[in-house]
């Protein structure tokens, strides 16, 4: 654990997974992020949420090329108490629903399409390589 005193008591804590693109592809990665938070086996999503919620912690997910990184924001006491619980549960047992991941996987494939059809460069090459003859 690395900290930096800042005098306004705020604090975080992560945890980071080696996951992410050099490590397959980010696909996998990037859904487990969008999944992170949302309920675990002890705790229901509503439950898990609005208990991070009154300790005043902000759950936060990221992933890169080589790590997924979960974890919480508040301040230092919540964050030590309540959030290493939590943070620890939410990696240790997430509870992944068939229905939610499914839902996720489109958020995720809807978004990539989002952001590569407002390039006029790759839409247009999309668009000749969809319509082009074969041979």
């Amino acid at each position: 654990m690395v900290s930096k005193e800042s005098g306004t008591g705020a604090a975080s804590v992560g945890f980071a997974i080696g996951a992410g693109s050099r490590f397959g592809s980010q696909g996998e990665a990037l859904i487990l992020k969008h999944l992170a938070f949302k309920g675990t086996s002890l705790r229901s999503d509503i439950k898990f949420a609005r208990d991070l919620e009154s300790a005043g912690l902000t759950p936060m997910a990221s992933v890169g090329r080589q790590t997924l990184l979960f974890g919480l924001r508040g301040d230092a006491v919540g964050v030590s108490g309540e959030g290493l619980e939590a943070l620890a549960e939410a990696v240790i047992s997430p509870k992944l629903v068939g229905w939610h991941v499914s839902e996720v996987q489109a958020e995720c494939v809807n978004a990539e399409i989002n952001t590569v059809s407002k390039d006029p460069q790759v839409r247009t090459c999309a668009f000749n390589f969809l319509y082009s003859s074969p041979g």
